[in-house]
């Protein structure tokens, strides 16, 4: 029966979930958010998948169509891979994003959103050649939209492709260019709406460029004809052709085809055709009317364009020819050309230049009395006549009579211009000899003056002289001296005794050259003799003020200076004063009015009285500004300066509010109390002003106070509560600004009602900018409520809250609310059979961003309240299960309650199986892995043992066969070396399958090492042995085992590390009397379990001959002994003899030593 075994599948799911049991009020763990776009997108298109680290297919799941969201369940721990689908060409970022899912701190688990942003739609195509489906690469592409918001750039790649990520829909114009090309179509406007665009055949290109060098000796030759020539039918007329025509243009015999274009190589040799299809062309050289013999080489070339321009692959060289020129009206010219003398011209200025290549030349040609400019000149066959050469400049002279011969001076001349648009051109010549001086000039008409060098600058008569150039007139000039005068104009009083001093700036700064006194009724003075310079005149007297006291810049040149005039304009008046402040000085008339701003403790201030009107005593000097001096008006006597004191100084200080307040009240030390009442203080000592900006009024108090004061201020009003209310301020010897800024709070109190009337309603108050300060009340009855009261300045946020309903402020007051009772939706799942089905995943999204994911419950049911109208999807997920209908949209009005029945089909089934050892232990906390093969490949799934070895793999596709095997990497390479089997491949039909077995082998972490010797004479086994030795450690063997008689034995365990060991023989057997081998060492690395090797150890007796030999020896060695002995018997004796002595003396002294 399937439907006890469906049961039990259900409650076996393993959903994460925070807490304990099961139940549709549970939270499920797992991964959801939105697609999202700013543009309409059909969501249902978008499928949002879930990869395993390794890959695997895990769940896959639509988005809901209106709202694109989504929701995927998690089951195991682990690392997961969300992955959004869309269709090709639309882009969203990110595209993937990794999972490392542990059921408590990543996003999915702490309830982030994971969203997916759509960025746009493709754009492809190609830039076409015209005629042809396919284009240029290397061809720059730029899209923009009509917003200018997007600006993209790319190239065409092969066949002239380009494509276009993430382009968001709207109106776009698409554009080719490249530098060398020419377009029949370079722009194409489209609109993306919802779907990808191809533009394949908007951008075309008219043809493409061909270009070449014509030189001679690696320079470049100008004025080559080119000629274009085809015999490819399929090539097109260019374009784009720049030439003179192929007019008069004859072929060499052997060049065969249609003319297409005549170019004409540039200064810098090169030639370009445009506008040309691909093909094959040949390129021939040609002189168009020249009557030159030349050679060039190649005659031709030949070349194949492809979708690209191309350049010729060598260039053309052409060989030398004849030039000829002309030295305009000059016989005897020496002609240099780069540098070298070439040639001299004729009697009527002709010359010639044989063997000249094509290229550029410097040419220089020098004559007396003139000066040629040098020339750059580009020689081509096509034109081997260069132009004239005529005189640049032309030799010019004249006299200078000087006062002293030390005088340095230097001419200047400037060339008269026939427009006053054109700038003037000016030369200048220092003279040596100014008896004769001479320059080279330009034809023209010309000014000359002079002028001189050093401190004191000269004059010169006449001050210019025009010349023409070239007439042969000559130039001179004489040096001048005069005189500087004028006159002292006294208005308010007498000038007599003023002095005036003349200074000569040349000679340096306030060096006095002359002065005179001005006598009385005359006010004139006269300075004679001057030399050309600049001076100054200066006026000293202090008693008046001038106009101007000094006259600068006097420039005495070739005519006396007269007329020069002082003009007095007034009396000064000197003011000092401690501090910075204002004066307003008044005369007798209104014309004697000023104001002056005086800087504190600074030098004294000067200003001049001007007013004729106004006698001395008649001026007054009234300060004005922040500070209080011991008097409020001073008066003026002349020659006495004034002394203005400050006693007090003004402080002021604000108060900001966040509107007027209409009972403010200040007070000073408790004494002094002001109301600030209708605009303005009640007491003139206390001045406050108000102003309104920026939606705050401020009021600054303001008072004159000496300093070295600690004064109290407090602060008072009915409707607010003040920051500080109270506070000091210490004054100072200066004025102060902003001495205290108080802060005025409004208090608050806040009311409502909900209509119709609530009871229950849980009224939320948070003060802005404040998230501790929290308040909480509850409605009454009859759905009143009131909370405070408050100090606060940013305001309230007042959200009621109460299960089935939702709430909007009313239109006149934004703490009451009108009151809507919400929606609902009951969902409710069974099987095919009818049976509940609980655990199953209910998503539902809905507007306003609303979503929710739960569980039905044992009875398969699951209601979501609080709906507000609208419409919604609801996406049922349960593992194993598909769902009809899968998904479903639902429209909800206002206070609806909606019954949704889903059937709940079983589509994919489990794999059971058990994990052991060879010795049938338990493994547990192993992972089985299942992967689909053929056309399931897409699918894997897997699960972990549990503390019985026991497994299940969900969700495997029926009729698909699955790999199944034992992860065997990573973190389970310690605990499984190998399974058997490796792997299992299993069909899934239509029930799960049962009884799946592997053994696992676990790694050993040891080796074993057995060694077996073939040899001939087992009994000398006894004295054969074998060590083992760590290559890192060749000095001392890890451990050496005997035969011990056996022909194998077994060696100690090495670990089974990797690490390379070595095993060495040795045998006892006495070489004189058996002949043997040792077994070779053996190397080995320790990376197997076990390890088993075989020795050859053969043992052969010594021949007979060779033990006589050393028998022989022996006896030999003896006869020699005795013989040797008899015949020092005597001297033996005698040394046995001593030696028995010196023991007995030694002996004895030893005993006595003991005996003592």
């Amino acid at each position: 029966m399937r439907v006890p075994f469906f049961l039990t599948s259900l409650f076996l799911l393993p959903f994460v979930m925070r807490g304990g049991g099961v139940s549709g009020n549970q939270e499920i763990l797992g991964c959801g958010g939105f697609v999202r776009s700013q543009h309409k997108l059909d969501f249902d298109q978008i499928e949002i998948k879930l990869f395993s680290k390794g890959g695997s297919l895990k769940v896959k799941t639509e988005c809901a169509p209106t709202t694109g969201y989504y929701f995927i369940p998690l089951e195991a721990k682990g690392d997961y891979v969300l992955k959004i689908y869309p269709p090709d060409g639309w882009t969203f970022s990110p595209s993937e994003v990794a999972i490392p899912f542990d059921a408590a701190t990543d996003d999915c688990s702490l309830g982030k959103d994971i969203n997916f942003d759509f960025q746009g739609f493709a754009v492809s195509g190609f830039v076409i050649s015209s005629g042809f489906k396919e284009g240029p690469s290397g061809v720059e592409v730029t899209l923009v939209s009509d917003d200018k918001t997007v600006a993209l750039s790319s190239v065409t790649g092969v066949k002239g492709a380009f494509q276009f990520d993430s382009i968001p829909p709207g109106k776009y114009s698409l554009k080719g260019a490249h530098p060398s090309l020419k377009f029949v179509k370079a722009a194409h406007s489209f609109t993306i709406s919802n779907k990808n665009v191809v533009l394949d055949k908007e951008l075309v290109v008219s043809g493409y460029e061909l270009s070449g060098v014509v030189a001679s000796d690696g320079n470049p030759v100008e004025k080559v004809t080119l000629v274009l020539v085809t015999s490819d039918p399929a090539v097109l007329p260019p374009t784009v052709c720049t030439g003179s025509g192929t007019e008069g243009i004859s072929l060499p015999g052997s060049v065969k085809g249609r003319i297409l274009c005549v170019e004409t190589s540039n200064a810098k040799g090169s030639f370009t055709f445009g506008g040309l299809s691909p093909g094959k062309y040949l390129v021939v050289p040609v002189y168009k009317g020249a009557n030159i013999v030349y050679n060039v080489s190649p005659d031709r070339q030949e070349v194949t364009l492809d979708h690209a321009s191309a350049k010729l692959s060598k260039t053309f060289e052409v060989e030398g020819f004849t030039v000829q020129g002309r030295v305009k009206g000059h016989s005897g010219a020496k002609i240099f050309v780069n540098g070298v003398e070439k040639a001299v011209s004729g009697h009527d200025g002709t010359f010639s230049i044989a063997n000249v290549k094509p290229g550029s030349y410097e040419f220089e040609v020098v004559a007396d009395k003139f000066l040629f400019d040098k020339k750059q000149i580009s020689i081509q066959p096509t034109s081997p006549v260069i132009p004239d050469f005529v005189p640049s400049k032309f030799q010019t002279c004249g006299t200078i009579a000087l006062k002293s011969a030390t005088t340095e001076v230097t001419l200047s001349f400037t060339k008269v211009t026939s427009s006053p648009s054109t700038p003037a051109v000016t030369i200048k010549e220092k003279v040596v000899d100014a008896a004769l001086a001479c320059v080279y000039l330009p034809e023209g008409s010309w000014i000359v003056s002079v002028t001189s060098a050093g401190p004191q600058t000269k004059y010169f008569l006449p001050e210019k002289v025009t010349l023409a150039v070239p007439s042969g007139a000559r130039f001179s000039f004489a040096e001048f001296s005069g005189s500087i005068s004028g006159s002292v104009e006294c208005k308010l009083s007498s000038c007599d005794g003023v002095v005036v001093r003349l200074e000569n700036k040349d000679e340096g700064s306030g060096v006095v050259v002359q002065e005179q006194i001005v006598t009385k009724g005359e006010g004139k003075f006269s300075f004679g003799g001057l030399q050309s310079g600049i001076y100054r005149v200066k006026v000293d007297s202090d008693r008046y003020c001038w106009k101007s006291p000094s006259l600068d810049d006097i420039t005495l040149k070739n005519v006396n200076i007269a007329s020069l005039a002082f003009h007095q304009t007034g009396i000064p008046l000197e003011i000092d004063s401690t501090h910075s402040t204002k004066v307003k000085i008044t005369g007798k008339t209104a014309a004697a009015t000023q104001t002056l701003n005086l800087e504190g403790g600074s030098r004294p201030t000067k200003v001049c009285l001007t007013d004729a009107a106004s006698p001395p005593d008649s001026y007054r000097v009234t300060p004005e500004g922040c500070h209080t001096f011991e008097r409020d008006v001073y008066s003026f006597t002349p020659g006495v300066k004034l002394q203005l004191v400050a006693k007090k100084h003004a402080h002021s200080w604000k108060i900001t509010a966040p509107k007027k307040i209409l009972d403010l009240k200040v007070t000073r030390n408790s004494e002094l109390s002001v109301t600030f009442e209708e605009g303005k203080s009640t007491n003139n000592d206390v001045k406050i002003v108000e102003e309104v900006t920026s939606g705050q009024v401020v009021y600054t108090v303001t008072t004159q106070e000496e300093p070295g004061l600690s004064v109290k201020w407090e602060v008072f009003s009915f409707g607010f509560i003040f920051e500080p209310a109270t506070f000091p301020i210490s004054t100072q010897s200066d004025c102060k600004v902003n001495l205290a800024q108080v802060v005025a709070k409004q208090s608050h109190v806040i009311k409502g009602k909900f209509t119709p009337p609530l009871e229950g309603v849980e009224i939320r108050i948070d003060l802005v900018g404040d998230p501790d300060a929290t308040t909480f009340v509850t409605s009454s009855s009859s759905g009143d409520y009131i909370a405070g009261p408050f100090v606060h300045s940013s305001g309230f946020k007042v959200t009621p809250t109460l299960a089935g309903y939702t709430f909007k402020p009313t239109p006149s007051d934004p703490h009451s609310f009108l009151v809507y009772q919400l929606a609902k939706i009951v969902v409710i799942v069974e099987n095919e059979a009818g049976v509940a089905v609980p655990n199953v995943l209910l998503s539902l999204s809905g507007p306003s961003s609303y979503r929710q994911n739960k569980m039905t419950d044992e009875a398969g049911k699951m209601t979501f309240g609080d709906l507000n109208p609208g419409g919604y999807y609801l996406k049922a997920l349960l593992k194993e299960f598909q769902f009809l209908p899968s998904a479903l949209n639902i429209d909800l009005k206002e206070q609806e309650g909606k019954e949704i029945k889903l059937s709940a089909v079983r589509e994919s089934f489990s794999l059971h199986g058990q994990l052991t050892s060879l010795s049938g232990e338990l493994m547990p906390h192993l992972l089985v892995t299942a992967k689909g093969m053929g056309n399931c490949s897409e699918y894997g799934e897997e699960g972990v043992s549990d503390e019985g070895g026991n497994f299940r793999i969900w969700a495997l596709k029926s009729y698909c066969t699955y790999q199944v095997s034992v992860a065997r990497k990573d973190e389970f390479a310690s605990k499984v070396e190998r399974t058997i089997p490796e792997s299992m491949e299993i069909k899934i039909g239509a029930f799960d399958v049962h009884n799946t077995t592997f053994i696992i082998l676990t790694p050993v972490r040891r080796m074993d090492v057995s060694l077996r010797v073939h040899t001939n004479n087992e009994k000398s086994l006894d004295t054969l042995k074998a060590s083992v030795y760590s290559v890192s450690s060749p000095d001392m063997p890890i451990h050496t085992t005997p035969f011990a008689g056996t022909s194998y034995i077994i060696l100690p365990p090495i670990p089974k590390d990797g690490s390379d060991y070595v095993v060495t023989f040795e045998s006892t057997l006495n070489k004189f009397q058996y002949t043997y081998t040792l077994p070779q060492d053996i190397a080995f690395p320790a990376d197997t379990a076990y390890a088993h090797f075989a020795l050859n150890f053969d043992i052969h007796p010594a021949s007979g001959d060779q033990e006589i030999g050393k028998n022989s020896y022996i006896a030999l060695a003896l006869i020699i002994f005795v013989v040797g002995l008899i015949a020092n018997l005597e001297r033996i004796v005698t040394w046995g003899r001593e030696m028995a002595e010196s023991y007995g003396i030694l002996g004895g002294r030893r005993l006595k030593t003991k005996t003592k």
